[in-house]
């Protein structure tokens, strides 16, 4: 995934001009903004389209994964710390995700299989050329945090999701925001699938509704106060359409679409005419996975008795959401 700014010695930058010199600017940024005495101390206006204010709220802030940056930088060149920051995140997308599975008493390759595919696998690849998009680590704690309180509701567990959560929204606000929808998605499936979490999930806020009461407004006021700049933007700018925002809509072919150069290159049809900003569709996870994916779904309708039922739970819930 990165071989060629490894290989190279670092003497390569990968891998797309637009967005990232623009992430690199935003991370050093955010390292002079708070290293340097003598840089201008007004986080959101950089100065780049001067005198314009909160320009960095014209893109993503990158502030949850900024400090992996900050520790790079502190011994390294600006370009060679983004570089090394690419990488590092993506390790860290590796590891969230094994632990995950880990905490879920997958079994041990598995979790690794699974790990490689959600920090290496080719809808990655595809999006590769905005690194904003890579950090996904927080998403990974997030997530089990959220299927704990779903399954044994505590505070501990309410109050983590939340951080977690919030440490993905303030990481990058296009994953922060879709894991929000997903997280919309997924709770009231789980009390579908699971009939029995509705009691649970009532006597436990009956009995703790105040403490998660508090713990949903400090979140919501954090959140707030980080959306105030960009809703800011918005009413200076206007909002973007619907039409080009349908552009980056997923379409089908987007999920049959692999990356050029990928091992299922060959598999690569020619450019389907209902997507108009191809680069931006290449979605195909790869035959392996997709084959495990449905032997899943094979698992739960033919063998169900194979599956525990707090596995089997957990699949419906997620292939739902999914």
């Amino acid at each position: 995934m990165f071989h060629p700014t490894i290989f190279s010695g670092f003497s390569r930058m990968q891998s797309y001009p637009a967005d990232s010199r623009l992430n690199n600017y935003i991370l050093e940024h955010s390292f002079q903004f708070i290293f340097n005495p003598n840089y201008p101390k007004d986080f959101w206006s950089a100065t780049f389209f001067y005198p314009l204010k909160n320009t960095i709220a014209l893109t993503e802030n990158l502030l949850g994964t900024s400090p992996i940056y900050w520790l790079f930088r502190l011994f390294n060149s600006p370009e060679t710390s983004f570089q090394v920051w690419t990488i590092a995140v993506t390790i860290l997308n590796f590891f969230s995700l094994v632990f995950l599975l880990r905490q879920l008493k997958v079994n041990p390759i598995l979790s690794a299989l699974g790990g490689f595919v959600f920090a290496f696998g080719m809808p990655r690849i595809g999006q590769l050329n905005h690194e904003q998009l890579l950090v996904q680590f927080w998403t990974s704690i997030a997530f089990l945090f959220l299927w704990n309180f779903l399954r044994r509701p505590t505070i501990r567990s309410v109050g983590l999701f939340f951080l977690f959560t919030y440490l993905q929204v303030l990481s990058g606000i296009y994953l922060g925001w879709l894991f929000l929808f997903s997280v919309l998605i997924m709770i009231p499936v789980s009390l579908y699938f699971d009939p029995f979490s509705r009691l649970r999930l009532f006597k436990f806020f009956k009995q703790y509704w105040k403490a998660c009461l508090s713990t949903l407004l400090v979140w919501l006021l954090f959140t707030v106060l980080l959306f105030l700049p960009y809703l800011k933007v918005s009413h200076t700018f206007g909002v973007r359409s619907f039409a080009e925002v349908a552009t980056m809509l997923p379409r089908l072919s987007s999920w049959f679409f692999p990356p050029a150069g990928t091992l299922w290159d060959f598999l690569r049809p020619e450019i389907p005419e209902d997507l108009p900003m191809p680069w931006e569709h290449q979605l195909f996870i790869g035959i392996i996975f997709s084959l495990l994916t449905g032997f899943s779904v094979y698992c739960l309708r033919f063998q169900a008795n194979a599956i525990s039922c707090e596995r089997s739970l957990l699949i419906k819930v997620c292939l739902t959401t999914a």
